[in-house]
């Protein structure tokens, strides 16, 4: 594990201002200017961003180059690559902290450098999956979570 890169996200993610405009767990990195079409591709754009531009989003993990951590400096092809690599975190650790799911349920700053947090503590809750439960009183259909709630399952039965 690489407490240095680890700790220096999570530091990077707790001074975001509140309500920051360009965080968003659901995608590693999106510029709607760009047309990117792998993730590598979008590794390299984010490098040497100083300041997002409207529209511009990313997730914890896509926020790296902006935290002095250079996808580049890393052979990923994709982002949980580059997670296993710059991070030196396990596929679950990786899901954990990192998963787009999270955009369900927490879709903040604060909470994705709190998972960094739990992971650098060895403190993953055994049954975080289940923290994706299907909420009948959310906008979003119930099937699209059972999809995203079995899409969780299904990764970690594979890692």
């Amino acid at each position: 594990m690489n407490r240095t890169n680890l700790e220096r996200l999570v530091s990077f993610l707790e001074n975001l201002p509140e309500n920051y405009p360009h965080f968003d767990m659901e995608s590693y990195f999106h510029d709607p200017r760009n047309d990117l079409k792998t993730e590598r591709e979008e590794m390299e754009y984010s490098v040497g961003l100083t300041e997002p531009t409207m529209g511009m989003v990313g997730c914890a993990l896509g926020h790296s180059a902006a935290a002095g951590i250079d996808p580049m400096d890393w052979n990923a092809t994709d982002w949980f690559g580059f997670a296993e690599q710059a991070y030196g975190v396990s596929r679950e650790e990786a899901l954990y902290a990192f998963g787009g799911e999270w955009y369900v349920m927490d879709n903040t700053p604060k909470g994705a450098a709190q998972r960094i947090r739990n992971v650098i503590a060895g403190t993953i809750p055994q049954d975080w999956t289940g923290g994706f439960q299907i909420d009948t009183s959310n906008t979003m259909s119930d099937d699209f979570l059972r999809e995203v709630l079995t899409e969780v399952q299904t990764i970690m039965a594979e890692a």
